[in-house]
């Protein structure tokens, strides 16, 4: 009986860790858009930067509270294509940057791994405002 209980106890703990690099966290998951005084938009390239309006910035703040990162990753140099660059002015003051950079976001210029989905979410949101 006491070999089931372990063996089932270790069976677990296997299961959550190999389930935590696919779930990942959500580091905006408290964000809101009353928490964001200002924000724009840079795309690399073209080279164009956006300021958002309200309405927007409550867009992005949805989409950012969706993003998951799993594990941290600077290699995203290494690789090509485009970076849609977020830069928020928070309401105490802090700036944050955030690129979505599919298969990475890079936070404050830190690179993690990310779901492509939201990532993907981000980035296209990002280049709507270019239309």
């Amino acid at each position: 009986m006491k070999r089931k209980r372990l063996f089932f106890a270790g069976f677990t703990l296997v299961l959550l860790l190999a389930l935590t690099p696919t779930v990942g966290r959500s580091p905006f998951r408290g964000l809101d858009a009353s928490d964001i005084r200002s924000a724009s938009v840079k795309l690399l390239p073209p080279d164009v930067t956006i300021q958002l309006d309200r309405a927007e910035i409550a867009t992005l703040a949805s989409l950012l509270r969706e993003v998951r990162v799993t594990r941290r990753d600077d290699s995203y140099p290494e690789y090509d294509g485009q970076m849609v660059r977020f830069t928020l002015t928070l309401t105490d003051g802090t700036t944050r940057e955030v690129g979505a950079y599919n298969p990475f976001l890079i936070i404050d210029g830190r690179g993690w791994r990310t779901a492509y989905e939201p990532c993907e979410a981000l980035n296209a949101f990002g280049n709507r405002l270019n239309q």
